[in-house]
């Protein structure tokens, strides 16, 4: 397969200049357009982006694609290009490569296109036509939807116009393609692709190379490729304040990604005396007049990390590219895992791996120790992460399978950190290799080169490691070694389910903690908590864990007519106009009492439930008598209910009452749902049972003597010894006789 792709490429490329008669009858191969690259669409199984540049008056570019089999472009879709026109001013006046060949002083148009609704594990064929009657070479790509398939990985190449690391790129190239199993429908590369980000002539150098043309293309940003002297006269590229623009206006990544006000842009800003500038966009430029850079551009603060930070899926894949730049500041990156979990649960279900990346090395690979992966370790953990990859480093550097910063032998769970070796600027460690810290493999060496093929298959994710010393002329497998595929399931929604098969339920999220029950089959659990493939469920009383396979469990969805509810208006969001609300320990003041002073509670129905052990809850309190609840706190394992009046729920909400919650339907749910006409009890409650349950013990002393002291809200029942008030002293007398010394 991969001999014929590459022998239809290779005439797909002549044909436009041989025989595109019945299309166009003089195509000729354009100047005017450049910089081409085939980036991933959100979906790469359906989609792929587009993107290039074009001499500035090119306004009406298109791109025209096929199948792979029509090789004479006559069955073409054409997709008009879009185009920002102000984008090269990132470029003008900057250096075109070395400081011995001008400067760069064109204007070019950055086009972009997105190819929609293509059909899966499909070979491509496109070409840029110029709009003037001239095209490029032709492009090939192949959309996911393989079981079977290879990715090539490389970094840190530092391209210039140095003519040595040119070709130990080509050497890179050359020997890590032939060892993919696969066909290899993705290329990606952690960073530093170029020496100098501002450099237009090293990204023309990277990006017209002919793997270009064979292969879709994905990257981090690397800190060389946002070096820049903008802010200087001097052509030195040691200061790099901004953001990653280089990189996104030669690429054409998902426009996923999310926006945020950069603290560092805004520091430099307002250090250097334009404050108004810092809720500019941070992707504009604006030229200063007065000041310390009087005459120089400077940008906004405003940032968008669209086409810089972004994800996509490629087959059974998900991608989840940060801006090693905007993690910088521990602000920016708190902004940057909410939108990567957000990320995550919008695409459960679609994916068997989950592969995160930037550039910068979260451990160091020469000793083995945390650069970044403690900042990572609570995302990564959460996702549930299978692997994270980096450059930067310059050394080969593979962990083990991590978990809160320790070793993991839970098949299901652990994130490996594997890190690239360089390909050019290499370092000057000494001879690495063994296990070390996090690691349980490394190499690193003076002088040398590697890559890295990663084949993907029902089994896993299999690595080939080539190194190469020198120039590359020994390129050889330094090591092979694979991360086995979890049983990663789409974590079962929360909600009412029959069983089909007796369960086990274990006390923790691993088969060797105890067994607390066996459930037998067609009763009605609770699942209301998923980690992977377990999920933690509640039955009769108790909670417990159970794994989400069909050798344990099958779930049969309980209709929610089948029990009973009381509907819900939204969790501590104060109040609306009908219904029950919610309100627990976050709907707070900082001392702790009810957010919004407790005064919209006055009149109304209020309910106290306290969380039992098996974490459902029960009412222990119904306040119907008018009094604002201002001061009242909410205690930890509590809840407040607030009821408008008198309705359907009054009904069933009263003292005794168990429930559970169902946020993903909003409702309160009968606990121990399923069973056969529920019945709701309300219990005599004995003078001294606060907590209703059944008992006077230590626990209603415990509740009375927090509402002696003003921690709790009013209780019921609290007057022991039948003196008309609820104090310390009934607490005390409940303790005595609890602990047998009264009658």
């Amino acid at each position: 397969m991969k001999k014929l792709l590459a022998l239809l490429l290779t005439l797909a490329m002549f044909v436009p200049c041989l025989s595109g008669i019945s299309l166009v009858a003089s195509a000729e191969a354009s100047e005017h357009v450049y910089m081409i690259m085939t980036n991933p669409g959100e979906d790469m199984n359906t989609s792929m982006n587009i993107g290039w540049h074009a001499d500035y008056t090119y306004t009406g570019c298109t791109v025209e694609y096929t199948t792979s089999g029509d090789t004479s472009f006559s069955k073409a879709v054409t997709v008009e290009g879009t185009y920002d026109d102000d984008d090269y001013l990132w470029f003008e006046g900057r250096f075109l490569k070395g400081s011995g060949q001008g400067k760069f002083q064109g204007q070019f148009l950055n086009y972009g296109a997105s190819l929609t609704g293509l059909t899966p594990d499909t070979d491509y064929i496109y070409r840029i036509c110029d709009g003037q009657g001239g095209y490029s070479d032709t492009y090939a790509f192949r959309t996911g939807g393989q079981d079977e398939f290879s990715i090539m990985w490389l970094s840190d190449m530092h391209l210039s116009d140095n003519a040595s690391k040119a070709t130990k790129y080509q050497a890179t190239l050359d020997y890590v393609q032939n060892l993919a199993k696969y066909d290899i429908g993705l290329y990606f590369n952690t960073g530093d692709v170029v020496s100098c980000g501002d450099r237009y002539g090293y990204w023309q150098e990277y990006i017209g190379n002919d793997v270009m043309k064979k292969y879709t293309y994905a990257a981090t940003c690397g800190n060389h490729d946002l070096y820049d002297s903008m802010m200087k006269d001097d052509p030195k590229y040691t200061d790099f304040w901004k953001s990653t623009e280089y990189f996104r206006i030669v690429s054409n990544y998902p426009k996923n990604g999310y926006d945020y006000t950069s603290g560092r842009i805004t520091t430099y800003l307002e250090n250097n005396g334009y404050t108004q500038y810092t809720s500019e966009p941070a992707d504009k430029l604006f030229t200063v007049e007065g000041g310390k850079l009087d005459g120089k551009k400077i940008t906004g603060a405003a940032d968008s990390t669209n086409g810089r930070a972004y994800w996509f899926i490629y087959n059974r894949i998900l991608f989840i590219v940060f801006d090693y730049f905007a993690m910088t500041y521990n602000s920016e990156a708190t902004i940057a895992f909410k939108w990567a979990n957000e990320v995550v649960e919008q695409n459960k279900g679609k994916y068997d791996y989950l592969i995160a990346t930037e550039h910068e090395n979260l451990i160091n690979g020469d000793s083995g120790t945390s650069r970044y992966y403690d900042k990572y370790k609570d995302f990564l953990d959460t996702a549930n992460v299978d692997l994270f990859i980096a450059g930067d480093n310059h050394i080969f550097f593979r962990s083990y399978s991590l978990v809160n910063g320790a070793e993991n032998t839970d098949p299901e769970k652990g994130t490996y950190v594997v890190q690239a070796p360089a390909i050019t600027n290499t370092s000057s460690y000494p001879h690495y290799e063994g296990a070390v810290g996090y690691g349980v493999s490394r190499y690193a060496d003076a002088d040398y080169l590697g890559g890295i093929m990663i084949d993907v298959d029902s089994e896993g994710l299999h690595f080939t490691t080539a190194i190469a010393s020198g120039d590359g002329s020994d390129y050889h497998v330094y090591e092979t070694f694979d991360i086995p595929k979890k049983i990663r399931y789409a974590d079962k929604e929360i909600g009412y389910y029959v069983l089909e098969n007796d369960t086990d339920i274990y006390e923790t999220t691993d088969l060797s903690s105890t067994k607390l029950a066996t459930i037998p089959k067609g009763k009605a659990i609770e699942v209301f908590n998923t980690n992977g493939i377990w999920c933690q469920i509640r039955y009769d009383g108790f909670s417990g864990w159970t794994r989400l396979t069909s050798e344990q469990c099958k779930f049969v969805p309980l209709a929610p007519s089948t029990y009973p509810s009381v509907a819900l208006h939204s969790y501590n969001q104060g109040f609306s106009e009908n219904g029950v609300w919610a309100y627990d320990k976050g709907y707070t003041k900082g001392n702790g009492t009810i957010a919004n002073g407790g005064w919209l509670f006055s009149g109304n129905y209020i309910y106290t439930a306290i969380e039992q052990e098996d974490g459902s809850y029960l009412i222990t309190e119904v306040n119907n008598d008018g009094e604002p609840k201002k001061d009242t706190p909410l205690i930890d394992n509590g809840i407040l209910l607030m009821c408008e009046g008198t309705n359907a729920a009054t009904e069933v909400l009263k003292v005794g009452y168990r429930f559970t919650f169902d946020w993903a339907n909003l409702a309160l749910n009968e606990a121990n749902p399923g069973e056969e006409n529920p019945e709701i009890i309300i219990p005599e409650v004995a003078v001294g049972d606060v907590d209703a349950d059944g008992k006077v013990d230590n626990h209603d002393a415990t509740l009375i003597l927090q509402y002696d002291v003003g921690f709790t809200n009013r209780i019921t029942n609290g007057d022991y010894n039948g003196d008309g008030e609820t104090d310390n002293l009934d607490a005390a007398l409940i303790l005595r006789a609890d602990a047998g010394l009264e009658s």
